[in-house]
Formats: C-alpha cells, structure tokens, sequence
C-alpha cells in the first residue's frame, strides 16, 4: 500500500474506501468512479480523484444482500493529498459513512 501511496501525481487527491460494515458490499462505486467489491474490514486501492460535479455523483453507492445502497459524501478539500471514505455501518437500509484526511 505504501508504494502506491508513493507514486501518486501531485496535486492529485487520492482517496480510498473503508469497509467497516461487517457485510460484504458488492457493486462499489464513488464519485462514478467503480471500485472492486469490498469485504468486511477490507480496503480499496488509492485512486485519483477525478471529480466534475456537473457530470458525476457526490455519492457512494454499493450493494449489501442484495439491498442497493447509497449516501451523499462531500469531495474532500483540494489540498488533501489522501482522503478516506469509511463505510461505518448499515442499519435499517442506512448506509452510515464518514470521511477523514490521511497522512
């Protein structure tokens, strides 16, 4: 994880995604971009953010059980150089999410 940390273009923000539900979440997408399905306690890979809010979805999206999921999230500030999206938990067909900077 460390390298792919390392070979990112400057002044792009590379953000990943957190699975902390405890489910397996299936048909994983953020911003519009897709990413692999995620297991419990799992991490995507670092991928660069490439954000048009006229064009893609401020949201997460994913599928747990069958059950389709989805949460706005805000795009992290444009100086942060590694910005993680955790998918906390689900409840009641309630994807909770939350976001941080990275170091």
């Amino acid at each position: 994880m460390c390298d792919k940390r390392s070979n990112a273009a400057q002044g792009s923000t590379q953000i990943r995604i957190i699975n902390s539900t405890g489910h397996k979440l299936t048909s994983v997408s953020l911003f519009s971009m897709k990413f692999r399905d995620l297991y419990p306690n799992d991490t995507s890979e670092y991928r660069a953010l490439n954000f048009n809010p006229l064009e893609d979805d401020d949201m997460v999206y994913c599928e747990q059980d069958g059950e389709k999921l989805g949460r706005y999230v805000m795009p992290p500030d444009s100086t942060a150089k590694y910005f993680a999206y955790r998918l906390d938990s689900v409840g009641n067909g309630i994807l909770y999410v939350s976001s941080f900077v990275e170091k």
